[in-house]
């Protein structure tokens, strides 16, 4: 073997060169290792490894899959298509009754006139009528200004006929075409002064206050106008109050079937995307600052993202014949690593006590609305006195809060965990009101009774920010420690830094979970097969006869017992209930309509048998 010395001159040879470059290179990680080393605390170290074991669960799930009712995904395809076609067609009508087409279509001939001296009544209004002038006069329109004539080519086929919605090449109004989008909604509808719109061709509208700009940052860090769903449910949620003179209020149904159709686009994506031999794989990985996993196709294209399916699409979802899924979720989870942190930071126990009375959504919806006919054992200081509540109270207190069309459809229980959740992480009422749609009166009133019962989470808002504003990082009770980069005095970082600390023990704890699953299956020959991780849902499949045995192992492996300690030093065993489902597939099962689903996801325990098995099944062996 060929020893090279770098202490000497460079080799001559061209191997040699290409050896010597190789082994400095080689040298460079050494010294990147040490450097990393080097401000790695133990805490850290022992992230580093509990992520580098966590490969083995990752690469277990990617390798399995879940199998795919092919039947059930085409026709979910077919009513996607036809709904998606339904609302492009609704907005390309939309567009053509408000002028949209003509709007640019006029500008575009007037300013192609303007450029070569040709009478713009008299230019072709379509591509179609531009391919039926000879070609000797198209060509000398072309001599005129080759540019004008390019420009004038773009603008027939984007806003002259014929118009087919759904069909990018015609030049119906596309939803999902970002281009078409900042076009329609900062340029035709104007600015707030409508001095952008050129004043030959205003709107019907030009005495409207135009939609100010939504700006974000590009991929290249500078301030852009945006039009993603972000921006355009911000203007969505400004305070127009339906003021026709407003354009953002005209804009409105234009933003509704935006959404739709992003929505639509998205859902069919995941349902078209490709199979390896009838299974839906992803490639777990990519951990985020929170500890959290993503997911996306595989390395050889097969799968998506598979933790943000929506329900209605859960359903393709499914277990081979034979095999029967298991879904197990934790029970507010977040709330409940809030509690423990407030715990071991001020020993305050209001807060913790209500995340494990049996339904913390029903108790603070008592403490907002006290008028209510709630059961008298129904209260915070029984609850500190007695413990958790048994469970006919609280079925009983669930049936009073969650029954009643309290607030626009939406029952006290529904209000009283929108406004919890959001509350918890330091949501302004404002905010708050405009995002979930609820009266601004009402959010206000929430949060002074919340606080007021639960203090230590308003103490808690205030000793993040002294970490942020202090330290620059936090550190979690499970370990993970986070630095924030973002200005220390910005509510966006603030409201992150609030977020961090139960969003990352959620994601650690789940994934704790999902590791000592794999090392039950491997070491102890727990007959089941890893199939996802939607965040705080772990889905697993096992067969039929072993339902019992298996699900009551698995809760036990996920209910992680630990103990929490209070400043004073008193202890307190703390662990997060996992809620355990089982069906054949990942649809949910509906006990008011029990035949639109019934293979799908029902608590357990419950005695039931397979209705159907997946058609392409048989098909796929064969």
């Amino acid at each position: 073997m060929r020893i090279i010395d770098t202490s000497k001159p460079l080799p001559a040879d061209t191997l040699g060169q290409l050896a010597f470059y190789s082994g400095m290179d080689n040298l460079v990680l050494p010294e990147i290792h040490s450097g990393i080393m080097s401000v790695m605390t133990p805490a850290k170290l022992e992230t580093y490894a509990s992520e580098m074991e966590l490969q083995a669960a990752l690469l277990e799930m990617s390798l399995n899959g879940i199998f795919v009712d092919q039947l059930k995904r085409d026709e979910l395809i077919r009513q996607h298509e036809e709904e998606l076609l339904r609302v492009q067609t609704y907005l390309h009508k939309l567009c053509v009754a408000i002028g949209y087409y003509s709007y640019y279509l006029n500008l575009a001939s007037w300013r192609y006139a303007e450029a070569t001296g040709l009478d713009a009544a008299t230019l072709p209004r379509s591509w179609s009528d531009w391919l039926a002038l000879p070609i000797a006069t198209r060509r000398q329109y072309k001599a005129l200004d080759p540019t004008a004539t390019a420009a004038y080519h773009k603008a027939l086929k984007a806003f002259g006929p014929p118009y087919t919605p759904g069909d990018k090449t015609s030049g119906a109004f596309n939803g999902n075409s970002n281009k078409q989008k900042l076009a329609l909604f900062y340029d035709f509808f104007g600015d707030p002064s409508n001095s952008y719109a050129d004043p030959d061709f205003p709107p019907p509208w030009s005495k409207t206050r135009g939609i100010t700009e939504i700006r974000t940052r590009d991929s290249k860090g500078e301030w852009t106008p945006s039009t993603d769903r972000e921006s355009l449910e911000k203007i969505q949620q400004r305070d127009h109050d339906f003021d026709t003179r407003d354009a953002a209020c005209l804009a409105l149904p234009f933003i509704s079937c935006c959404l739709d159709i992003a929505d639509y686009a998205k859902s069919l994506g995941f349902l078209r995307c490709r199979l390896e031999r009838g299974y839906f794989k992803s490639s777990f990985g990519a951990v985020t600052e929170t500890g959290r996993l993503a997911s996306k196709e595989n390395a050889q294209g097969f799968g998506s993202n598979g933790q943000n399916v929506s329900p209605r699409l859960r359903v393709i979802l499914c277990a081979e014949p034979g095999l029967k899924l298991g879904a197990l979720d934790y029970e507010q989870i977040e709330s409940r690593n809030v509690a423990a942190i407030c715990y071991r930071l001020f020993g305050a126990t209001n807060y913790l006590n209500a995340t494990e009375c049996g339904d913390l959504h029903s108790l603070a919806a008592s403490l907002v609305w006290p008028e209510l006919g709630w059961p008298l054992e129904f209260t915070l200081d029984h609850l500190k006195k007695y413990g958790p509540f048994p469970k006919d109270i609280v079925r009983a207190a669930r049936k009073l809060c969650d029954t009643d069309d309290f607030y626009r459809g939406k029952t006290r229980r529904y209000v009283s965990k929108t406004l919890g959740h959001g509350t918890s992480y330091g949501g302004r009422p404002e905010t708050m009101s405009k995002m979930s749609h609820i009266e601004l009166a009402l959010v206000e009133h929430y949060q002074e009774v919340f606080f007021e019962n639960f203090p230590e989470l308003r103490e808690w808002h205030r000793w993040v920010v002294e970490q942020v504003q202090t330290k620059g990082e936090i550190t979690t009770m499970l370990g993970r420690t986070r630095r924030f980069f973002g200005r220390p005095n910005d509510d966006a970082t603030i409201r992150e830094a609030i977020a961090f600390e139960p969003q990352s023990i959620a994601a650690d704890y789940t994934n704790r979970a999902l590791l000592a699953l794999l090392k039950k299956v491997m070491y102890e020959n727990l007959p089941i097969k890893l199939r996802l991780q939607k965040h705080d849902e772990l889905v697993f499949t096992f067969q039929e006869a072993d339902e019992d045995q298996v699900i009551k192992q698995v809760v036990e492996t996920m209910e992680q017992h630990l103990t929490i300690t209070s400043p004073t030093g008193v202890e307190r065993d703390w662990y997060v209930p996992a809620e355990a489902m089982s069906g054949w597939n990942l649809g949910f099962f509906d006990k008011k309509n029990p035949m639109d689903n019934p293979d799908g996801l029902r608590g357990w325990p419950c005695a039931r048998t397979r209705q159907g098995n997946p058609t392409n099944f048989l098909k796929m062996r064969l």
